[in-house]
């Protein structure tokens, strides 16, 4: 259990492992709330654990994005090409 540890400590110590059990009990039983983002690239996630009932907020942020794809698309026509 990682109840010892400081509120800094504990975010670094979940971030760097992913996010994949609870801060506090270390459990994977966890659930995801609703993803509330901001027009900034920022997001919160509200967890909770089944196990301990314990509650914390993820804090995400936009790093980029990956496998772009493009189509053409006729203005005039407004139809897919």
């Amino acid at each position: 259990m990682t109840t010892d540890l400081t509120d800094a400590a504990r975010s670094d110590r979940y971030a760097n492992a992913g996010g994949l059990s609870c801060p506090v009990c270390e459990s994977f039983g966890c659930f995801e709330g609703d993803f509330d983002a901001d027009l900034g690239g920022k997001g919160d996630m509200p967890q909770r654990c089944g196990d301990c009932k314990a509650t914390w907020t993820e804090q995400w942020t936009l790093t980029g994005i990956t496998d772009v794809k493009e189509y053409l698309y006729n203005w005039a026509d407004r139809h897919r090409i």
